[in-house]
């Protein structure tokens, strides 16, 4: 539900946070599995992929990362460089039951600027997802998760002249119900979600105006007609409510798609879908929007050492962006992406991504264009430690050539990561 920009840093680009990810119930749902443990000594076994405890999975995860970009704030004009130092932790734990599923995930990743110290930040991440198998052909799904993240400098929507960058909490809960009756799959689920931003240090800059809720219910029906496909359609509403906003940004909105699921094996496996959105707001000064919904996924591996994975997402998100004294109701995102990995040798890989985005703010005439291109490598010293590196490059052009700006970012990475490669 959340969208990050387009423009936003890597680290937050990882932080996948689709409709249906990350489902848990309860820590009760492991309680009939773990039982016969309660009166043994837990063992812990050191693997190359983690260590395992007593039906779980541990895989931790630590990286330093030294980057250089050429403007940090994403201007176009008066540049200002400087090099980052970024240190990540995480650590993930996946159950391996042969019934039932249970994970966990926590991390941090912060931000430490060699010249402009007011830019250092730190983002952090706490979740855990579940399924409980109620019998062979019908599963409970549900999930929670906590993070904070905060808004690339170039945003429109960051405040400008702030002293710190502007940081948000979000908290999601999201609960869910599948059933298979072959050939036919139903799925259910809700979720609930809030936006707490931070005013940071920075006096008279208050963002707490742009706190809120979002709500969505949402379905999908498939239909398997052979072994490889997969005909579906889903539904879901979209209720965005605002606890304290003086625009009246609070909207209703739904989506509708119909789409098909192939998977060909491990080599080939692809989703898309096409349908309609719409987005209604209780200001009748703000524009309503409607229009094609689309998103597609791909996984190719082409050859034995060679991956490729591509995307195309359409979505309305949210903005508080105003020009002209007219407010913008949201912006229209159409982004399209692809990234490619050869394995040069089973020790080193290649890889190179590009992605062009487009977005529309609605009410007003800001348009902005924006591609994305990368090249790096990995090195694998084992099945834990390694050195990763490369370069990145961002252009946005824009009708409004405040917020035009090019971009050029080289990085350095040394990790551990047991059982990643």
């Amino acid at each position: 539900m959340t969208h990050i920009s387009f423009s936003q840093t890597t680290r937050s680009e990882r932080h996948n946070k689709s409709f249906y990810t990350g489902l848990c119930l309860s820590l009760a749902l492991s309680y009939g599995h773990l039982a016969h443990a309660a009166d043994s000594t837990p063992s812990i076994l050191i693997t190359p992929e983690g260590f395992r405890v007593e039906g779980f999975r541990v895989m931790p995860n630590v990286s330093l990362t030294e980057s250089w970009s050429d403007n940090i704030y994403g201007t176009p004009a008066n540049e200002e460089s400087d090099t980052i130092t970024t240190a990540s932790a995480s650590m993930k734990v996946n159950s391996d039951w042969a019934r039932h599923r249970l994970n966990f995930d926590a991390g941090a990743s912060a931000d430490f600027y060699r010249k402009n110290d007011s830019e250092d930040a730190v983002d952090w991440w706490l979740g855990t997802d579940g399924r409980y198998d109620l019998s062979a052909r019908s599963h409970a799904l549900g999930g929670l998760r906590v993070s904070q993240s905060h808004e690339d400098r170039s945003s429109p929507d960051s405040a400008a002249g702030a002293q710190d960058p502007t940081t948000y909490i979000t908290s999601r809960a999201h609960i869910g119900f599948a059933h298979q009756l072959a050939p036919f799959t139903i799925r259910v689920g809700g979720v609930v979600e809030n936006l707490d931003f931070d005013d940071g240090s920075s006096p008279g800059f208050d963002v707490d105006w742009r706190d809120r809720n979002q709500f969505s219910i949402g379905t999908r029906f498939s239909y398997q007609y052979n072994a490889l496909n997969e005909l579906f359609f889903q539904a879901a509403t979209d209720t965005r409510d605002y606890d304290n906003e003086p625009v009246g940004r609070n909207s209703d909105g739904y989506r509708l798609g119909l789409g098909l699921r192939t998977n060909q094996g491990p080599g080939f496996e692809a989703e898309g879908f096409l349908g309609h959105m719409s987005q209604d707001y209780d200001n009748i000064a703000l524009k309503d929007v409607s229009g094609l919904y689309y998103g597609a996924n791909l996984k190719w591996k082409p050859a034995s050492h060679t991956r490729i994975n591509a995307s195309v997402d359409r979505a309305i998100n949210e903005t508080t962006y105003s020009e002209a004294g007219l407010d913008a109701s949201s912006h229209l995102d159409t982004t399209v992406s692809g990234r490619i990995e050869h394995d040069l040798n089973p020790k080193l890989t290649l890889n190179l991504s590009l992605a062009y985005g487009k977005l529309e703010y609605q009410g007003v005439t800001l348009e902005l264009d924006e591609i994305a291109a990368g090249a790096g490598m990995r090195y694998d010293f084992d099945r834990r430690f390694y050195l990763s590196g490369g370069y990145r490059y961002i252009n946005r052009d824009a009708n409004n050539p405040t917020y035009e700006y090019d971009r050029n970012l080289f990085y350095l990475t040394i990790g551990y990561s047991p059982g990643s490669r």
